[in-house]
């Protein structure tokens, strides 16, 4: 009897221990970022913008705007697992075009002053036309597009990074002249 209270005793004492150090730990070192550290600590550079495509078949082709950008850690802390989310929006309309996310998750900390690698985020809707082609006839009546950029670290809430506004070009078409539109590799 008296060897199931002494173990049931130090289960207790250790769980006990455990969670001051993980509280302690968590505390001390794992420290969520607050808006404003994330705001100074990220900086969105190397924007590029452009519609790309969905889908294609022979019946239709379908293009989403896509937003291509690098993150630069201008903070003093090394920055690991951020997730980036971009919400697109069309003019004139009351509600978002769509949206897409990525989660940064590197194996080696982006380090003060270092730049990631190229980040590509892709609407979930966007146009749809008979051809490339259709597009360019139909280039009138395009909507000009917005991406907001969002940025969220280490449990942070979401801080936005920026506006941009997407391109009227299409992946994969070179425009010649306002009456030539050639669908070929982009140089």
């Amino acid at each position: 009897m008296k060897k199931d209270a002494t173990f049931w005793l130090t289960l207790l004492a250790t769980l006990v221990v455990i969670f001051i150090l993980q509280f302690f730990f968590r505390s001390t070192f794992y420290k969520v970022p607050t808006k404003e550290e994330l705001a100074s600590s990220v900086k969105v550079v190397g924007v590029h913008s452009q519609w790309v495509d969905k889908y294609i078949n022979p019946q239709e082709s379908s293009i989403v705007p896509a937003l291509t950008f690098k993150v630069r850690n201008v903070g003093k802390r090394p920055i690991q697992h951020i997730i980036v989310n971009v919400v697109f929006e069309l003019e004139g309309l009351n509600q978002d075009l769509g949206d897409g996310w990525t989660p940064f998750l590197t194996k080696k900390a982006l380090a003060p002053g270092e730049t990631s690698e190229a980040i590509t985020v892709k609407s979930s809707y966007g146009y749809r036309a008979s051809s490339k082609r259709a597009f360019f006839d139909n280039y009138a009546q395009w909507k000009r597009c917005w991406a907001k950029v969002y940025i969220k670290w280490q449990g942070s809430e979401y801080v936005p990074f920026g506006t941009f506004e997407i391109k009227k070009e299409i992946q994969g078409v070179k425009v010649i002249s306002s009456d030539s539109v050639a669908v070929q590799p982009m140089e």
